[in-house]
């Protein structure tokens, strides 16, 4: 089995997904450590947590319906990764010192590795495509995502070189040019 797996007792979130103290733990500290500012509270740490780890498992649960599993694929490419960080962080203490200080450790930092590795599996699928009347349904649904409300543009950029990049210096193109600008 490749996936990480955390210790600690177990907790059950939206009557769906168990996960362990270790895992709840971890993501708080990682959210912590990118809060250096301390503006979040311990409540919305542990919100974020359990966000992050609800999300995981979602996407998880649809990899896995597609048939996309953490396997070695998987695994040759996070220990390739782990070979290289450690050549770049000065082998395993600097690696560890460096997730540390991001508040990453290694699990977190194989977890974050599996997420990515889902989703861009995922992408790569059928697994995330709509049917026909999917799409139109959602559409129907959401009409103010699909408001149009004209170009806007702060610049506009007109080409002022010919197909080999030369400055266009007749006075026709020129002319031709100054149309194009006038009638946007």
């Amino acid at each position: 089995k490749y996936e990480v797996e955390f210790g600690g007792k177990e907790l059950v979130f939206n009557d769906k997904y168990t996960i362990t103290e270790d895992e709840y733990n971890a993501y708080k500290k990682l959210y912590d450590a990118e809060d250096e500012e301390d503006t979040l509270t311990t409540e919305q740490l542990e919100n974020k947590a359990i966000q992050a780890i609800v999300e995981y498992n979602v996407i998880k649960d649809i990899a896995y319906k597609n048939g996309i599993i953490i396997g070695k694929k998987f695994n040759d490419n996070y220990l390739n990764t782990i070979a290289f960080l450690k050549l770049q962080y000065g082998g395993e203490e600097g690696l560890a010192k460096a997730f540390e200080e991001s508040g990453f450790n290694d699990k977190m930092h194989k977890r974050y590795m599996q997420e990515n590795y889902l989703i861009d599996e995922l992408l790569k699928s059928d697994g995330l495509r709509g049917t026909e009347d999917e799409v139109k349904l959602f559409y129907e649904q959401n009409p103010s995502i699909f408001i149009y409300n004209g170009i806007q543009a702060q610049h506009i950029l007109i080409k002022t070189t010919d197909e080999n990049g030369d400055a266009v210096t007749d006075d026709a193109a020129l002319k031709e040019i100054e149309a194009k600008v006038k009638d946007i």
